[in-house]
Protein backbone atom coordinates (compact mmCIF):
# COMPACT_ATOMS: atom_id res chain seq x y z
CA UNK A 1 0.00 0.00 0.00
CA UNK A 2 1.93 2.92 -1.18
CA UNK A 3 1.63 5.88 0.65
CA UNK A 4 3.59 9.31 0.69
CA UNK A 5 5.16 10.56 3.67
CA UNK A 6 4.09 14.34 2.45
CA UNK A 7 7.61 15.68 2.53
CA UNK A 8 9.80 15.99 -0.79
CA UNK A 9 9.13 12.50 -2.66
CA UNK A 10 9.63 10.32 0.85
CA UNK A 11 7.31 7.11 0.11
CA UNK A 12 6.43 4.63 2.55
CA UNK A 13 5.18 0.61 1.35
CA UNK A 14 3.89 -2.15 3.67
CA UNK A 15 2.80 -5.15 2.24
CA UNK A 16 0.12 -7.52 3.29
CA UNK A 17 2.16 -9.52 3.93
CA UNK A 18 4.29 -7.77 6.72
CA UNK A 19 0.75 -6.31 8.26
CA UNK A 20 0.79 -9.98 9.36
CA UNK A 21 4.39 -10.02 10.98
CA UNK A 22 5.21 -11.42 14.49
CA UNK A 23 8.52 -9.28 14.51
CA UNK A 24 9.04 -5.81 13.65
CA UNK A 25 9.16 -4.54 10.10
CA UNK A 26 11.68 -1.40 8.79
CA UNK A 27 11.16 0.40 6.15
CA UNK A 28 13.12 2.57 4.00
CA UNK A 29 11.13 5.43 2.33
CA UNK A 30 13.22 7.14 0.10
CA UNK A 31 11.29 7.94 -2.55
CA UNK A 32 12.00 10.02 -4.95
CA UNK A 33 13.84 12.20 -2.23
CA UNK A 34 17.35 11.68 -2.83
CA UNK A 35 18.09 10.01 0.56
CA UNK A 36 16.87 7.82 2.65
CA UNK A 37 15.36 7.07 6.39
CA UNK A 38 14.15 3.88 7.59
CA UNK A 39 10.58 3.58 9.84
CA UNK A 40 10.15 0.74 12.00
CA UNK A 41 6.85 -0.68 12.79
CA UNK A 42 6.47 -2.86 16.06
CA UNK A 43 4.45 -6.01 15.19
CA UNK A 44 1.86 -4.50 17.64
CA UNK A 45 1.95 -1.67 15.28
CA UNK A 46 1.38 -3.77 12.08
CA UNK A 47 -1.48 -5.74 13.77
CA UNK A 48 -3.27 -2.15 15.00
CA UNK A 49 -2.74 -1.17 11.41
CA UNK A 50 -4.68 -4.23 10.07
CA UNK A 51 -7.09 -4.16 12.30
CA UNK A 52 -7.88 -0.19 10.48
CA UNK A 53 -6.40 1.84 13.14
CA UNK A 54 -3.95 4.81 12.56
CA UNK A 55 -0.25 4.45 13.99
CA UNK A 56 2.17 7.08 14.05
CA UNK A 57 6.18 6.51 13.61
CA UNK A 58 9.18 8.88 13.58
CA UNK A 59 12.07 7.86 10.80
CA UNK A 60 15.80 8.04 11.51
CA UNK A 61 17.15 10.94 11.52
CA UNK A 62 19.15 11.75 8.01
CA UNK A 63 20.78 15.41 6.72
CA UNK A 64 19.92 16.85 10.35
CA UNK A 65 15.76 16.03 10.14
CA UNK A 66 13.57 12.88 10.31
CA UNK A 67 9.30 12.75 9.47
CA UNK A 68 6.67 12.14 11.58
CA UNK A 69 5.10 9.52 9.71
CA UNK A 70 1.07 8.50 10.26
CA UNK A 71 -0.24 5.60 8.64
CA UNK A 72 -3.77 3.71 7.85
CA UNK A 73 -4.90 0.97 5.95
CA UNK A 74 -8.11 1.17 4.52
Amino acid sequence: MPHSAGNHGHVLSISAADLNSAVDITNDIAGSAGHSHDVTFTAAMLASLEAGNMVNATSTTTLAHNHAISELCT
